[in-house]
């Protein structure tokens, strides 16, 4: 649904991200979507994350979501890893909304900017399968997993999902499959 409709573009600092010692200093194109496999009642960004959970009210109106995403601009895989390179900018960041849910799209620009020499940086609550891992340390190259609290019960209710123990096995599976020191 969301391929190719990112509702947020903009230039950060990589500290925004943040990320410790990886191209300190240097701005980032992070990109979102819509949606998020998580319900935290204080996201900072709900408006784009909880969008398909609203009760038909897109952006002020009632419509259904698939006509507010048709009046989206389009961008493709390529057009954003242009963006970057023309603005010197070395690093995408796949970010606002949690980036696991749109995966193909976010993993079509990461190997498209690759090839120009850009890098790509998931900000992630870290909620993902073992075989989505193991596809995102193919072209990732660095990833920050925002955690919520290291108590189960909180991601129960507060976070929605069943189990809050899954960024251990994320974490656990990322740094050895990806090289990443």
């Amino acid at each position: 649904m969301v391929y190719g409709r990112p509702c947020a573009v903009n230039i950060d600092p990589i500290e925004k991200k943040p990320l410790y010692h990886f191209l300190p200093g240097t701005e980032v194109l992070s990109i979102g979507t819509y949606g998020c496999n998580f319900g935290c009642g204080f996201c900072q960004n709900w408006d784009i994350s909880q969008l398909a959970k609203k009760d038909g009210v897109v952006a002020g109106e009632t419509l259904s979501l698939n006509i507010f995403l048709d009046r989206l601009e389009k961008a493709a895989p390529e057009q954003l890893a242009e963006r970057a390179a023309t603005n010197n900018i070395p690093s995408i960041a796949y970010t606002y909304n949690e980036p696991t849910v749109w995966t193909e799209y976010a993993e079509d620009i990461g190997r498209a900017a690759r090839k120009q020499g850009i890098k790509n940086i998931f900000v992630t609550n870290g909620y993902m399968s073992p075989e989505n891992t193991a596809s995102l340390v193919t072209w990732l190259d660095a990833v920050n997993i925002d955690l919520k609290a290291m108590n189960d019960d909180f991601y129960v209710k507060v976070a929605t999902v069943r189990c809050g123990r899954y960024w251990i096995t994320s974490v656990a599976f990322m740094k050895p499959a990806s090289g990443w020191k």
